[in-house]
């Protein structure tokens, strides 16, 4: 019964129309995210832990 009442709270925080309005800052801070990986590519080091770089992704993402 109390993943019923959770269900109810957080279900139209994630309904398609709610989502739509945050494409543009998924899609910003994905290519930023992307842009830094190149880099890191480019310079020829290996990246061990890439917690960092999510980390930062997902609250750019959601702040």
């Amino acid at each position: 019964e109390k993943w019923r009442t959770r269900r109810k709270i957080l279900t139209p925080a994630f309904h398609f129309n709610v989502l739509e309005e945050f494409v543009h800052s998924f899609v910003e801070h994905t290519d930023r995210l992307v842009e830094t990986m190149k880099a890191e590519a480019e310079s020829g080091e290996v990246v061990r832990d890439l917690s960092a770089m999510y980390s930062k992704i997902t609250l750019d993402t959601i702040c």
